[in-house]
């Protein structure tokens, strides 16, 4: 019975100690009702959830007012595996309603007090930028969120089918941009037609090959003049054709062709023939 007592004495020790000086279990029998089953798919979920003074543990439906040692020593999974599994946004910190409002009136004391920059030096904002190009996607809750802004702004209840990206698509071939066409109020906005044109391949290379048949004045208000239009321009210059007639002729504005036969010459792509007689052009002059 001693021995006995012994061990259990032992296996009380050598339980995880939190940083309050509580000791926790290593394995959390979870309440009835959890863990939670699937990830949050709302903002108006979100916040109900980071409203209370204590967060519930979706794990076991136990109430902390900050669940970062719980979740790691009880559970034995990190913070980002937490959020990861229930949709939770990366930035949000896993603690309490008032316990984040604390911690941001501590914050501000201490900006006030001159004991924290009132802005973020240049190191940190530098820090900021470089993390941002590794961003992770948004969480389910947030991209719902967006998905219904966007159809609320159209008037619409039901997402775009393909039907409304094949009239999109009709539309370019009119003679419009791609620009120009999101912004009608029955079509989807242009990021919407870009994410389609990347989700399906088939469907870009149907965009690609009917943009190309556009004349030259949709490519400019689209501002996407292409290799074909820097070689007409090329080919009608060195047939002594002056800028003005050649803008004429391809019927975009002077300064398209003015402004690509200039990229070429700074990018070293004209021949010694054409600079030659771009030269003797002056001289003339």
């Amino acid at each position: 019975m001693a021995k006995a007592d012994h061990k259990k004495r032992e296996s009380h020790h050598h339980q995880p100690i939190t940083s309050q000086g509580y000791r926790l279990k290593l394995h959390i029998k979870p309440l009835p009702g959890f863990p939670r089953r699937g990830k949050f798919t709302s903002v108006e979920e979100l916040d109900a959830y980071f409203k209370e003074h204590k967060l519930t543990c979706l794990l076991c439906g136990r109430h902390y007012v900050q669940l970062g040692n719980h979740i790691s020593q009880g559970h034995k999974i990190s913070m980002d595996e937490y959020k990861e599994q229930f949709g939770l946004p990366w930035t949000y910190g896993l603690m309490g309603n008032a316990c984040r409002k604390k911690f941001s009136s501590y914050l501000k004391k201490r900006r006030a007090a001159g004991k924290i920059p009132p802005t973020p030096s240049k190191d940190h904002i530098d820090k900021l930028i470089k993390s941002s190009r590794k961003r992770r996607p948004l969480v389910e809750a947030y991209r719902n969120d967006s998905r219904c802004r966007v159809l609320k702004f159209h008037g619409r209840e039901k997402e775009w089918s393909g039907e409304d990206y094949e009239e999109f698509l009709r539309r370019i071939q009119s003679g419009r941009t791609p620009s120009e066409v999101g912004r009608d109020p029955d079509m989807p906005g242009v990021r919407e037609f870009w994410k389609r044109l990347k989700a399906e391949p088939g469907f870009r290379n149907r965009y690609e090959r009917a943009w190309k048949t556009l004349p030259y004045s949709v490519h400019v208000r689209a501002n996407k003049l292409d290799e074909n239009f820097q070689r007409d321009v090329v080919f009608l210059r060195r047939k002594g054709i002056a800028l003005g007639i050649i803008a004429e002729t391809l019927g975009v504005n002077m300064a398209s062709v003015r402004g690509t036969w200039h990229k070429l010459k700074k990018q070293g792509k004209l021949a010694r023939e054409d600079l030659a007689l771009e030269r003797k052009r002056r001289r003339v002059a």
